[in-house]
């Protein structure tokens, strides 16, 4: 019978005993006891404990645990029969006692959904049984809805972090429960970036990501398990102190080695499992259902069966399993690393190996201390059954961070003579439970618990082996971000993409190692190659303090350094000033990389900086340079056949053409790129391409072609995370939408076009984000948001240099002055914005037309010819930053 089969009342209302009822359920849906544990969290004994009525849960774990497990959300009345047995059967009432009235269903039904309804998280799936701690999860429930920050504490391996998960799982918050992993970072000031990660909260202009953290969680009712803070402790405790300072309704649970010492603190030191008492002669452990009420031992003999499966445990192994669980002290780390040897070796000599390694300390430390020593004992116990190939990989693999791949670890390893292939050492220590798999991308990932990978590194340092195996690290990383950066322009570039994308902790480790060593050589190459990257998904401003410190080092260090890394620094940092609207001193520094023309080798960057010089004119207006730095990009890229290069030219010829006012032509260009966009298969190329091609085909009048080739930019951009073209292609829709009228849906693109530009610090987009808004805003009377809009704009624009948005700032200010009754004002606005567009040749798209031809009529009409001639000129022939000036002060009319 399917969990979906009607429901029998008859048969379910003749059960009289809670586990009688239990054992029908399950199996009406179809269940094996070993199906409902592993859906419980709970283990096979106990499961068959609860179907014979022994220990029988409460009503909020049966509500949180096992309505959910079998299915029995929609049958109220049979939860309220389950419910009421396991009461009886708990306080063991008269048999003749009849059953209350049941609760009436709305009443059941909202405190079901309470339980178990859906809500955003992050919380991975539990694969394995959870055993042991259901009483904790049950008062941790209360415990953590009645405080804001309760901190599980414990030795290393204790259970802290599956407690924890196993506490959020149950819990509901309406802005959900999310989970931040501190394991894979081991820098301080990476906690907060981490945090504005987990909630897509980059850094914007002017506030740093705390304060993007701080305002996002102020007003949301929501649960944050931080994840491992012993290694960063002091960061974690100022952090937390801020956020529940600042967000009323955050409740956070937090697990560590030691508590975190902050206002408001709750602390649940979290014990090792319940192990069988040490054996005297009143009494010893000599069966095995002796061992069925301790914790520790169901879990060694679990994860024992787990990884040999045709392992069967008879009384006679009852000692040697009791003696195990008291010589490793319940921690279930060690228990599980101590069951995964039953592979290879007998009870017994494991038995005889934990007698010699965990001897407990009794120096009167605290108790952390003491179990961090057993710990340590555990970890060195499976270390020193490594070979010395086993052992030397395990120590190498401690510097990744995020995981690698085969190819990375085999890149790290010392394949000297007599060694086992590297695949085979990797696929031992995963076997021995030192290494954990992770299949959620195309190629296998590994990675180590942040315990051993402490314990790993500690390794590493004892044994002098740091600084050579970072070294090998970070040179392994920079080979591959120098070999992705053609390959982002090739038909390969998603595959590469999305492997840069899960090296981003790696490569942000090499970075540190390099800057730390002061080898800006080494800063500047990885720049080179990453900053596109970085530039695309919102982290080049993270990177810039070591891009700018390389650069600095390279100009003090001019005589001997390379030209190659000269250019190499000086178009990353070229780059990030670009993005940030710094185009004075973005151009200064591409016009110094001009000099690799003179290395036949070096054409490639020289096309990456003709195209970086010709988008600064660009935004400058400055066309026919903009244009004449194309063309040579293009000649030069026909030159070496670099088909990517010649699309990329015929694009920006193509916008260049369009902003100007042929259409026509400009549609020819970008049609003619597409073809050659699509040959290649760069899908980035083709998405910005077709969002061109959108704005000219729009120009021409085909609305339906241009919103179809912006859905499909769209698509691509967003598959590969590019956040760049996302919002580029945002805020066109938003046009599209403005075009046929539909104005909140204009606006909506807009603002989340502008908030993704502002993550990524474009100001030349953020300032024609910005204009479109005032637009909108004009188009509806909304004068006051018009004006702020475009005065925005126009500081921005001011600031940076670009004349684009600043016609149509302008423009649209003289709009707001007209409906303010400022026609004189307007006129002004008028002239200066036409003399700006005819300096730098630029066409007035069709979006602004009919509020350009609005704004002329009514200040014309209201002036007159004579005295609105007079004003235009007078607007034409003043000095443009006088009129800006003089703009941004009168503030809104």
């Amino acid at each position: 019978m399917s969990r979906t089969a009607p429901v029998k009342h008859d048969i379910i209302a003749s059960l009289t005993n809670f586990g009688d009822l239990l054992r029908y359920l399950r199996q009406r849906a179809q269940m094996t006891q070993r199906d409902l544990a592993l859906a419980a969290g709970y283990s096979i004994s106990q499961i068959s404990r609860l179907e014979h009525n022994q220990r029988l849960p409460d009503e909020m774990t049966l509500l949180a645990v096992f309505v959910p497990a079998l299915g029995l959300e929609g049958e109220p009345a049979t939860v309220e029969r389950l419910l009421w047995l396991a009461r009886q059967a708990r306080d063991k009432p008269d048999d003749n006692l009849a059953p209350p009235k049941p609760i009436d269903e709305p009443s059941y039904t909202n405190l079901l959904s309470t339980q178990t309804a859906p809500r955003p998280n992050n919380l991975p799936h539990r694969l394995t049984s959870f055993i042991g701690r259901e009483q904790d999860v049950v008062a941790l429930q209360t415990l953590v809805q009645d405080n804001r920050l309760v901190t599980l504490t414990g030795v290393g391996g204790v259970g802290k972090s599956s407690l924890a998960l196993a506490v959020a799982n149950t819990l509901a918050f309406p802005d959900g429960v999310w989970l931040l992993e501190l394991a894979p970072i081991t820098e301080g000031g990476l906690v907060v970036r981490l945090l504005a990660d987990l909630f897509q909260l980059p850094e914007s202009p002017g506030h740093t990501r705390l304060e993007a953290v701080i305002a996002y969680l102020q007003h949301k009712e929501l649960l944050l398990v931080i994840d491992n803070c012993e290694h960063l402790i002091a960061t974690c405790a100022e952090l937390v102190d801020r956020l529940l300072h600042a967000a009323a309704t955050l409740h956070i649970v937090a697990t560590s080695r030691e508590a975190l010492n902050t206002a408001g603190e709750r602390e649940w030191p979290v014990a090792p499992l319940p192990t069988p008492p040490n054996a005297t002669p009143e009494r010893s452990i000599d069966t095995l259902p002796q061992l069925q009420s301790f914790a520790a031992a169901q879990l060694f003999i679990e994860r024992a069966q787990a990884v040999k499966a045709d392992l069967i445990f008879t009384d006679q192994d009852a000692p040697f399993i009791a003696h195990i669980c008291q010589e490793v002290d319940g921690i279930p780390l060690a228990l599980e690393l101590a069951a995964a040897r039953c592979k290879s070796f007998a009870l017994a000599e494991i038995v005889a190996r934990l007698h010699d390694r965990f001897a407990l300390l009794s120096t009167g430390r605290r108790t952390a201390l003491l179990r961090h020593q057993t710990l340590r004992a555990t970890i060195d116990w499976s270390y020193d059954l490594l070979s010395p190939a086993e052992a030397a990989l395990l120590r190498a693999l401690a510097v990744f961070a995020g995981g690698w791949t085969l190819a990375a670890a085999e890149a790290l390893a010392d394949q000297g003579q007599g060694h086992s292939p590297t695949f085979e050492l990797l696929h031992q220590l995963v076997n021995k439970s030192l290494v954990v798999v992770d299949h959620q991308s195309e190629t296998t990932r590994y990675r180590l618990l942040e315990t051993i990978r402490e314990y790993a590194r500690a390794k590493l340092v004892e044994q002098g082996e740091e600084a050579a195996v970072c070294d090998q690290h970070a040179t392994y990383f920079l080979q591959l971000a120098e070999e992705a950066r053609p390959l982002l322009y090739s038909a390969q570039q998603q595959q590469w993409y999305q492997r840069l994308i899960e090296e981003q902790n790696n490569f942000r480790v090499a970075l540190h190692w390099w800057r730390a060593n002061d080898n800006y050589v080494q800063v500047a190459r990885l720049g080179a190659a990453l900053c596109w990257f970085w530039l695309k998904h919102g982290e080049l401003r993270e990177e810039m303090p070591q891009l700018e410190w390389a650069l600095a080092e390279v100009t003090h260090n001019h005589a001997t350094t390379l030209p190659a890394i000269r250019t190499k620094a000086l178009y990353s940092v070229g780059t990030g000033a670009s993005w940030s609207g710094d185009f004075s001193r973005a151009r200064q520094l591409f016009e110094a990389c001009l000099q690799v023309e003179e290395v036949p080798t070096a054409w490639f960057e020289l096309t990456e900086v003709l195209g970086a010089l010709a988008d600064i004119a660009e935004w400058e207006g400055e066309y026919l340079r903009a244009t004449a730095l194309t063309e040579r990009y293009l000649m030069l890229s026909r030159a070496h056949n670099f088909t990517q290069g010649v699309a990329d030219s015929l694009t920006n010829l193509g916008e260049l053409t369009r902003l100007q006012g042929d259409y026509t032509r400009a549609s020819q260009l970008l049609q003619e790129s597409l073809v050659l966009r699509k040959t290649v298969g760069t899908a980035t190329g083709i998405a910005a391409t077709q969002g061109y091609l959108s704005m000219a085909v729009r120009e021409l009048g085909d609305f339906p072609e241009a919103e179809r080739l912006l859905a499909e930019a769209l698509r691509l951009a967003s598959a590969l995370e590019d956040n760049m073209i996302v919002a580029g292609v945002t805020t066109e829709l938003g046009v599209m939408a403005q075009l046929q009228y539909d104005y909140e849906k204009a606006k909506h693109y807009q603002q989340r076009a502008l908030t993704l530009l502002k993550e990524l610090g474009f100001q030349a987009y953020v300032a024609l984000a910005l204009t479109r808004l005032g637009n909108l805003a004009l188009l509806q009377k909304e004068l006051a948001s018009a004006h702020a809009y475009y005065a925005e704009s126009l500081d921005i624009c001011r600031q940076i240099g670009n004349k684009r948005s600043l016609v149509a700032g302008l423009e649209g200010l003289a709009g707001v002055a007209v409906l303010s009754e400022h026609p004189r004002q307007a006129a002004h606005l008028l002239g200066a914005a036409e003399a700006c567009r005819q300096a730098i040749g630029i066409a007035r798209p069709i979006e602004e037309r009919a509020t350009y031809e609005q704004t002329v009529a009514i200040a014309h009409a209201a002036l007159g010819a004579l005295q609105f001639e007079a004003a235009y000129r007078t607007g034409q022939t003043t000095a443009l930053d006088e009129v800006i000036t003089q703009a941004l002060a009168a503030g809104s009319y």
